[in-house]
């Protein structure tokens, strides 16, 4: 009998999807492909976009091998329990890609990770969730009310054989009490997606470009009131052209407020090849989220020689940091003398690591990692 993988997503712009296939379809043909979110803006014709229950009934007689999903949330811990119902619990292998957002912006999570000017978007971010959180609830769509609800999550890990993400330091904060389940890195892009861009490590490059999106989690403004009092003249990119509405308003109007000449908004959807050219004119990359964020932003400028400064309080920076990528922490690196590019010699170290990482063939041997019989 057939044995078959089971991708569950829940993807509204559907670019992982659509990576997900492409890379799956060239090590097994015997995949089921899942979007729970019926509104995705890109769709694939191989991928099904409804719910479990309609998959199930449409698929009664399957034999599931795998089940993978593309970033496991709270409200999908009760499909876990439906799939061993209905499907030989016992032969099916669980596997999590982590995304990022289905851990780090829980509630217990999100503590400190918004400074002073984004706080109020913190609590908005509380209210909201427990709303969500008690219409699900009310729905019978997750078992628990939330105050169980974090243990009850948490209680799901071990049902995962498989962990994969990019950023190892994912793993051993997700995982610490389930060091049991293994742990394989995954990237949904290799250096095939890269643009077809002539790299220069001579060339000196000074724009400085603070965040990568409209988020409040993001905490642009303390970075800009530093860079304000380091007198930094250098051109400060602050890309808005997506996320929250509210935030990047109220950003732009107190960002104005400090009368900085030097700044450039970008607000305008950019063409992915128009965004890519706008990243090569970057020096300097600012990013201060205090979780893992943009990290095809974070792979992509690495790979082009720019120099790097995160909070050290992220998996990212922890993670990069042990491989010995040169990158500098916000909290303890920046200031005045460590606003310049990085040297060539660091520019091509840096691009060394990350195209060893992201060689086609090795993403590639990842997806056959999990894949494979």
């Amino acid at each position: 009998m057939t044995k078959w993988n089971l991708h569950i997503f829940n993807d509204s712009l559907g670019v992982f999807t659509t990576k997900t296939v492409q890379f799956s379809e060239k090590i097994s043909t015997n995949n089921y492909y899942l979007n729970l979110n019926n509104n995705c803006r890109t769709k694939h014709e191989k991928v099904s976009y409804s719910n479990l229950k309609k998959f199930i009934t449409n698929n009664q007689n399957i034999q599931l091998s795998k089940v993978i999903y593309h970033s496991f949330h709270v409200y999908n811990t009760k499909e876990i329990d439906i799939l061993k119902k209905h499907y030989n619990k016992n032969s099916i292998q669980f596997i999590w890609i982590f995304w990022g957002f289905e851990y780090y912006q829980l509630p217990h999570k999100l503590k400190g990770k918004y400074l002073k000017f984004s706080k109020p978007f913190y609590y908005r971010k509380l209210i909201s969730f427990h709303y969500n959180y008690f219409i699900y609830f009310l729905k019978n769509k997750v078992k628990y009310p939330f105050y169980l609800g974090k243990e009850s999550f948490e209680k799901y890990f071990n049902e995962f054989d498989i962990f994969c993400s990019f950023i190892k330091g994912d793993y051993n904060e997700v995982m610490k009490h389930n060091p049991n389940v293994q742990y394989i890195q995954l990237a949904y892009l290799s250096l095939n997606d890269f643009p077809n861009i002539t790299l220069d490590f001579n060339r000196v490059k000074k724009n400085i470009m603070v965040g990568h999106a409209g988020s409040p989690i993001l905490n642009h403004y303390e970075i800009i009131l530093l860079l304000k009092k380091l007198k930094v003249k250098n051109k400060i990119i602050i890309p808005l052209s997506y996320g929250k509405k509210a935030y990047i308003r109220l950003l732009k109007k107190a960002i104005e407020g400090l009368k900085i000449n030097n700044i450039e908004f970008v607000t305008d959807f950019m063409r992915l090849e128009d965004y890519y050219n706008k990243l090569d004119e970057i020096g300097i990359f600012i990013l201060n989220s205090k979780r893992q964020e943009a990290l095809g932003n974070i792979v992509f400028l690495l790979w082009n020689g720019t120099k790097i400064f995160l909070s050290d309080k992220s998996s990212t920076y922890k993670t990069l940091k042990e491989l010995g990528y040169h990158i500098y922490s916000i909290e303890n690196d920046l200031n005045a003398f460590t606003l310049e590019p990085l040297s060539e010699k660091e520019k091509y170290h840096n691009h060394k690591l990350i195209s060893e990482t992201l060689n086609p063939k090795k993403v590639e041997q990842g997806w056959r990692n999990i894949l494979k019989e």
